[in-house]
């Protein structure tokens, strides 16, 4: 709507003024990112990377949180209305001994028994992993941009909203042991395509013995002079050449 649109726009000044600690939130656009299947990736802290895709036709936000943990630890990250945890609607991971969940929160208060699973769970290719090799704990996640809850939070494109992430020090949903807030400009462009594959050459196969399809062709044999009556085959009328060069010789005389 762009009505909606141009509130938002009006706010994001006084937005940017406003965090749970009061604060300025730093403002992050989209950087072109290296990230299969993701436009733009913002770096929101040390360690702390999101990476998006906005689709205006599906109405859709895929994200990717890349937190570097020294070993699994829950993440969250969620859309906020003035950078602060109160009251935003997250997407939360947990690497669970009984196994990896990731669901979509509401934060209805700091206290943890009030943070709780929303009744609409509407994530899409949601995927929760954390890499030894790297350190890297990565949550991706695709999301309706409208709210479809009364405390979702819906998503505009190409307007800047304030955004909030967080980890914890334990594998389930307890107090953060980090957590900050940042205004991000959600920017609707499309992942860059893959490269073309490379031509092939395709290596030219020697013909195999007796293949008619593969042989190379036999050479073309000359034309045979059709016979003259009698049988026998000649390639020129020798006598009535030379009696017609006579007869030029006798004109010009």
């Amino acid at each position: 709507m762009p009505g909606a649109r141009g509130l938002f726009a009006a706010l994001a000044a006084a937005w940017l003024l406003q965090a749970s600690n009061g604060a300025p939130l730093e403002a992050f656009t989209c950087t072109p990112s290296d990230v299969p299947d993701f436009a733009c990736s913002a770096v929101l802290d040390d360690g702390v990377t999101f990476s998006w895709s906005i689709d205006e036709v599906l109405g859709t936000l895929s994200g990717r949180l890349d937190v570097i943990l020294d070993e699994p630890e829950w993440i969250g990250w969620g859309r906020s209305l003035q950078g602060k945890m109160k009251g935003s609607d997250a997407v939360v991971c947990q690497p669970l001994d009984t196994g990896i969940t990731i669901a979509r929160y509401e934060l209805n208060s700091y206290s943890t028994s009030a943070v709780l699973p929303s009744p609409v769970q509407d994530l899409t290719d949601a995927a929760c992993a954390y890499a030894a090799a790297t350190k890297t704990m990565t949550m991706t996640f695709t999301r309706p941009l409208a709210a479809t809850s009364p405390k979702h939070i819906a998503i505009l494109p190409d307007i800047t909203q304030p955004i909030v992430y967080a980890y914890g020090a334990t594998k389930d949903l307890m107090r953060h042991k980090s957590r900050s807030g940042a205004m991000l400009m959600f920017a609707a462009g499309a992942a860059a395509p893959a490269d073309p594959p490379a031509a092939t050459v395709r290596p030219r196969v020697p013909p195999a013995a007796g293949d008619p399809v593969n042989a190379p062709d036999a050479p073309t044999p000359a034309p045979t002079p059709a016979p003259l009556e009698g049988g026998a085959a000649t390639t020129a009328p020798a006598a009535s050449a030379w009696a017609l060069l006579l007869c030029v010789l006798a004109y010009f005389a």
